[in-house]
């Protein structure tokens, strides 16, 4: 495979690429530089100008008003605390650039108020991005937060698990529960385990993740030929079939809970997901995945790097060679001449292909993949919640 020549390729590609407006970590600067120090890291082994372009990206995201993980300050800000871990910002200009961090915290708390529990555009991203800062005034903090965390199950209909929350009202939905990792339980499930690996809040996240759990293993499809989850439950006339991605579909839920097996140490709820793993891993068909590009949210590399998470938490061949069959797959989604290295992103609303050079949908997320294919070097999937 062409692993090695299509990150060189990526990299050379966004080297010359109009230069993006947008800062946030996922769609924007910060993870075009999360991908060019992987890069740096374990290809050119350079860091000159690296620095310049940290302060350029400080300087440009002055001001920004979205608190957000997804398209906002708390991914930027996650990107300093991952350099900072990784020995690139020293602990004095890492906790300048966040000193915004208290405010932060109380903006999640007020969204928590409102029912919005959102990971890409709720109080759970902001919460996950303090996590992983694991500073120690933040246990008061957590408190709060995992108790109004827990008191959205009164908000649902029936009191077994946290209710939508809708941004085209900006309000709870009672009647409907999504299961997708971007936006619905999952996210909370590894929020909640996130916080028993660091010793926070362990009674209350084990609560929340006791009741998230037996919700989800009670509301898979009768019929699981196809896959088990559906993307919503009670929301009428569903549609009980979904994707194989990270952000929908049995993927992304069943490595939730996953996680939440091993570090809950269910060994019931363990064995439950990875049938349901290897089972997503014969579904290689159109009709069967949804797979329209190489992206990371709902394409090939986020298929490939959670497969390889799992090969790697578990020594399981099927996923090894799930993992290597969706790399394969990856490498042949670079076909455009008018692409990113060959690359574009599939918008499924005007049925087309767009330049896309960003962590989730875009090339950066692709060249982090395959560096992580590489390399064994995952730490940076923090950020998409599949960290072990």
């Amino acid at each position: 495979m062409q692993v090695s020549e299509t990150v060189d390729r990526i990299h050379a590609s966004l080297e010359t690429e109009t230069e993006v407006t947008d800062t946030s970590l996922y769609l924007g600067k910060a993870g075009r530089l999360l991908f060019d120090f992987l890069y740096r890291k374990h290809r050119s082994h350079q860091s000159d100008g690296f620095g310049d372009e940290i302060q350029e990206l400080a300087e440009q995201s002055i001001g920004e008003d979205k608190p957000f993980f997804c398209g906002g300050v708390a991914g930027i800000q996650w990107l300093y605390a991952y350099l900072h871990k990784e020995g690139f910002l020293d602990q004095t200009d890492w906790l300048f650039l966040c000193e915004g961090d208290a405010a932060l915290g109380q903006m999640a708390l007020a969204m928590l108020d409102r029912g919005n529990y959102d990971f890409l555009h709720g109080a759970v991203g902001i919460g996950h991005y303090l996590l992983y800062k694991d500073q120690p005034w933040l246990e008061p903090y957590f408190q709060r937060f995992m108790e109004k965390l827990e008191a959205l199950f009164g908000r649902s209909l029936d009191g077994l698990a946290i209710p939508r929350f809708s941004f085209n009202t900006y309000a709870v939905v009672p009647g409907e529960i999504n299961l997708g990792l971007a936006h619905g339980l999952p996210s909370v499930l590894l929020f909640c385990a996130q916080c028993c690996r660091q010793g926070i809040c362990v009674a209350t996240a084990r609560d929340i993740a006791v009741k998230l759990i037996r919700y989800m293993r009670q509301h898979v499809n009768a019929d699981t030929r196809g896959n088990f989850f559906p993307n919503m439950t009670g929301a009428g006339e569903e549609d009980l079939t979904s994707r194989l991605a990270w952000c929908y579909g049995d993927l992304g839920a069943a490595y939730a809970l996953f996680t939440a097996g091993r570090v809950f140490n269910d060994t019931s709820t363990e064995s439950f997901s990875l049938d349901i793993l290897t089972h997503s891993t014969q579904r290689r068909t159109h009709l069967q995945t949804g797979v329209n590009d190489a992206c990371v949210c709902h394409g090939s590399a986020g298929v490939a790097h959670i497969y390889n998470r799992l090969w790697l938490a578990t020594g399981q061949p099927v996923f090894r060679e799930a993992s290597t069959d969706w790399i394969r797959t990856t490498l042949g989604y670079a076909t455009h001449p008018d692409g990113i290295a060959g690359y574009k992103t599939y918008d499924g609303v005007g049925n087309s292909y767009t330049r896309n050079s960003g962590l989730l949908e875009g090339v950066s997320g692709i060249g982090a993949v395959l560096l992580g294919y590489l390399t064994g070097d995952l730490g940076w999937d923090h950020c998409f919640m599949l960290n072990q």
